[in-house]
């Protein structure tokens, strides 16, 4: 995901220079266009891999209500935290997320009067320790 967005920047980049390299912008677009096909087949095998396991397929299918998280964050979150396994409670599963910075973790969006909603930001854990088990 984050080369296609890195591919597609420097083509916005390169589009709105001095000069415009045209050769440059094809194979720019040859990237995205394979980086939207690896992650169709990525999102292919979870699915695929998602029928076998019913439990693992409600985990994923609550996670997804969240606004925000797609198929392929969800996984990588089920995936990264063993499916929640060696959290005893939030706190601890939180405390994980919002590690170093990179990571997810929940923030509260308000200002004044408005309300503010909850949404999901990229502060915490890239790459979160091996646990034990």
């Amino acid at each position: 995901m984050r080369l296609k967005i890195q591919s597609a920047n420097q083509k916005h980049s390169i589009l709105h220079s001095q000069e415009v390299d045209t050769f440059i912008v094809k194979q720019l677009d040859k990237l995205v266009k394979l980086y939207d096909q690896q992650l169709d087949q990525i999102g292919q095998q979870i699915t695929k891999l998602l029928g076998k396991d019913p439990l693992l397929q409600a985990k994923i299918e609550q996670l997804s209500k969240i606004k925000g998280l797609g198929l392929l964050s969800v996984a990588t979150l089920i995936a990264e935290t063993n499916g929640f396994e060696g959290f005893d409670n939030l706190r601890q599963l939180v405390s994980f997320a919002a590690g170093p910075p990179g990571g997810y973790h929940m923030v509260e969006n308000q200002s004044g009067k408005r309300a503010g909603k909850t949404k999901i930001s990229k502060k915490g854990n890239t790459e979160p320790p091996v646990r034990p088990n």
